[in-house]
């Protein structure tokens, strides 16, 4: 893990040592899931652990008799069971219980992004068991959901008990934390750990991005070493938090397997350059320069020796213990001479430290696995880059203090020059002089103007406002009365800085910015009048000039109508007049990026092709308006009964498509999940409607395809469907 070399040495005297410390005569618990309500269930005290050496096992071999018995149960209470640095694979048996009397459809998660091979077993519908194999060193495509952690979807059958296996080895240390969720606590959950990953790396990315500002602007090497690492620590962080696998090289697995350690190596390297840089150790410490030079230099050796050994741990810790080493004993230098800037980078160093020696001591078995502990090396380095921020801003304001006090000696030798600057000051104010009187005659114009426009602002068809330099209403004409529902008397007087409307919608802001720039300003905005009715405006902010004084002239065009129109020419080019679905065109160009987002994830997608039975029957006997009546609600059941993320669309007449993509890239999974959503359609589809007054029992045929990849296009794939549909129409006649 990132720089867990720190604290390495410390740690490990009298360390408690992780590996198997398993039960030898009991077994390993059945999970009974109906009697268990929390959600998601810790899965650790039902594991049951096979080591095998020799990396030789197979399924087959593991679920014999002999073998079966060696299975040693885990019997920990702790979140995650750590199995430690181990060149071994380990197999583990985990068995549910579903007496309830529907199919469960769970998530099995393994919270732990940098275990090297994941080899996940469960039985299918005949008892036949499948493989996902996938892990940090495999393509990201390999994941049976598209998630940064390992998580696989299990479909548990009501009343049986259900067997599954997984084999891990890694190069990393293992450590194990399993969770069964239910789907929406999972979704629910993955949506809170994205939103702090990107917290995270926008946070990072701003310090860069104003660090690199400040060095374009200051020329300082310090804050360019900085940003360089900022960036080792931020893809540290996403290396091993599984963001970089998920999102930067998605088909790179071996390079993701040793990418940590990589970045692990070369953030102490660039944090010594920074070290050099930030106490100038050239010019104070050459001795202590020399070592931290050869040592920056050496990072280029051990980057070589990571790509040919099989195990860089131990090389990793060494070369980042010796690193830190190194610098603490420059930082002890510099605060005993108070250098500047020490304290603050001393600060950062042991903040850093004490969240990595939190992660050492929880992958050697000291500290329990948990938000916190798991996450120490993530807070440590978010602080550090923090604290070094504030570092720089304080040598920032260092900085320019020093050019503050240049410039004063440059104005000082400045003196000479005087009376030049007195001359271009006459000239100055002469030009003044002379826009002054310029002022003056564009006022007068203007106040000529207005007078003779009064009667043409009244009875202009745009709303008209004339506001004070101190927000107060002066002027106001019919349409502004009609526009905003109150009379001439109410208007005028009216203070904008006060009115709830004004200050919403930016119009006050923008107010105040025509006054101060004398520019005009335009703004779109939505206002609801005296009926509740939303009406959009463009607003028109002039400054104008009378009487010696500054104000705004409003003008108000009502964009309503217009923007209607753009709504509706918008619903009927995308969505379906009658029931509000998708139409055919807008599936189509979902049903595209569909193919594309499979071939690219590898991941199956569903397509089911939906014909209502009897609805001629019913349009012929009961006429038109029932069968419309029919149609609204079969799309409302059809929307209630697919998930949120699925598309669902009227081709036109009684037929309708659901899109259901993501479904894995397991096929037998697929096609068990895109079935069961058949029944269910078929089933929603089927329950008597009341239509007015008549009821009427109907019923529909649903035809299916999967697809994968790019080999077939939009129109082929409804095709496809579409037969599907006519057979089961078929085979319903009989």
């Amino acid at each position: 893990m990132k720089l867990s070399w720190i604290l390495s040495i410390v740690l490990s005297i009298g360390m408690i040592s992780p590996g198997l410390a398993f039960a030898s005569a009991s077994q390993a618990s059945t999970v009974y899931l109906s009697g268990i309500k929390e959600d998601p269930i810790s899965l650790t005290k039902y594991l049951s652990i096979l080591q095998d050496p020799t990396q030789s096992l197979s399924l087959k071999e593991i679920r014999q008799p002999e073998y079966k018995e060696r299975f040693l149960p885990a019997n920990s209470s702790s979140l995650a069971l750590n199995l430690g640095l181990s060149k071994s694979a380990y197999w583990v048996r985990v068995e549910f219980s579903n007496m309830g009397k529907e199919t469960l459809e769970k998530l099995f998660e393994i919270s732990m992004r940098q275990i090297s091979e994941v080899d996940f077993y469960f039985p299918d519908s005949e008892g036949n068991y499948q493989t996902i194999s996938t892990g940090s060193s495999r393509p990201f495509s390999t994941r049976a959901y598209k998630n940064r952690n390992f998580v696989f979807p299990l479909l548990i059958p009501e009343g049986s008990k259900y067997e599954v296996y997984f084999r891990i080895a890694s190069q990393n240390t293992m450590i194990l934390p399993a969770l069964l969720w239910s789907e929406k606590a999972f979704h629910d959950n993955e949506s809170l750990d994205y939103s702090l990953q990107v917290v995270f790396f926008v946070m990072a990315a701003l310090l860069m991005l104003f660090n690199s500002f400040v060095y374009i602007a200051l020329r300082d090497i310090s804050y360019l070493v900085y940003i360089g690492f900022s960036f080792c620590s931020v893809a540290f962080v996403a290396s091993s938090g599984g963001l970089a696998h998920e999102f930067i090289w998605p088909r790179s697995g071996p390079w993701n397997d040793i990418s940590q350690s990589v970045f692990s190596v070369l953030s102490p390297a660039i944090l010594m350059l920074f070290t050099c840089s930030i106490l100038k150790t050239k010019e104070f410490y050459p001795k202590l320069h020399l070592l931290l030079t050869v040592s920056i230099i050496a990072v280029f050796f051990v980057l070589v020796a990571l790509s040919i050994l099989d195990s860089p741990v131990n090389l990793v810790q060494m070369y980042a213990a010796w690193s830190f080493i190194l610098i603490l004993v420059t930082l002890v230098f510099g605060m005993r001479h108070k250098r500047q800037s020490t304290f603050l980078f001393f600060l950062a160093l042991l903040v850093f430290l004490i969240g990595s020696s939190i992660y050492i001591a929880l992958t050697r078995g000291a500290l329990p696995y948990n938000a916190f502990t798991s996450n120490s090396v993530q807070i440590g380095s978010c602080l550090e880059i923090m604290i070094f921020a504030l570092m720089l801003g304080e040598r920032f304001n260092r900085l320019v203090k020093e050019k503050q006090r240049d410039q004063e000696a440059l104005i000082q030798a400045q003196n000479e020059s005087l009376s030049v600057q007195k001359r271009l000051v006459n000239t100055l104010h002469q030009s003044e002089k002379r826009l002054e009187k310029a002022v003056e005659q564009r006022t007068s114009e203007l106040k000529g103007a207005l007078k003779a426009n009064r009667k043409v602002m009244e009875y202009s068809p745009l709303a008209m406002l004339v506001i004070e330099g101190n927000g107060i209403c002066s002027a106001a004409n019919q349409a502004a009365q009609v526009l905003f529902y109150k009379t001439r008397n109410q208007l005028i007087g009216l203070d904008i800085s006060k009115e709830e409307l004004w200050r919403e919608k930016g119009l006050y802001t923008q107010f105040l910015k025509v006054l101060e720039t004398k520019k005009s300003q335009a703004i779109e905005v939505s206002i609801s009048n005296g009926l509740s009715e939303e009406r959009f405006l463009d607003v028109q902010l002039l400054s104008i000039e009378l009487d010696g004084t500054v104000k705004v002239l409003i003008q108000i065009v009502d964009l309503t109508k217009h923007k209607q129109s753009e709504k509706e020419l918008k619903e009927l080019a995308f969505y379906d007049g009658l029931t509000g679905l998708k139409n055919r065109r807008s599936l189509l160009e979902r049903l595209d990026q569909a193919i594309m987002d499979s071939h690219h994830y590898g991941h199956f997608s569903a397509l089911l092709f939906i014909d209502l039975n009897k609805f001629k029957q019913l349009n012929d006997t009961h006429g038109h308006d029932a069968g419309d009546k029919l149609l609204i609600e079969v799309a409302k059941r059809l929307k209630k009964n697919a998930r949120q993320s699925d598309v669902v669309a009227r081709l036109g007449g009684d037929e309708f498509i659901i899109l259901a993509e993501g479904l894995g890239t397991e096929k037998t999974l697929a096609s068990k999940y895109s079935n069961n959503m058949v029944g269910k359609i078929q089933e929603a589809l089927s329950d008597v409607y009341s239509v007015g007054n008549i009821i009427h029992h109907g019923s529909a045929s649903v035809g299916v395809t999967l697809f994968s990849g790019n080999e077939l296009d939009a129109d082929e794939i409804l095709k496809k469907a579409d037969l599907s549909m006519y057979e089961v129409k078929r085979q319903q006649r009989g």
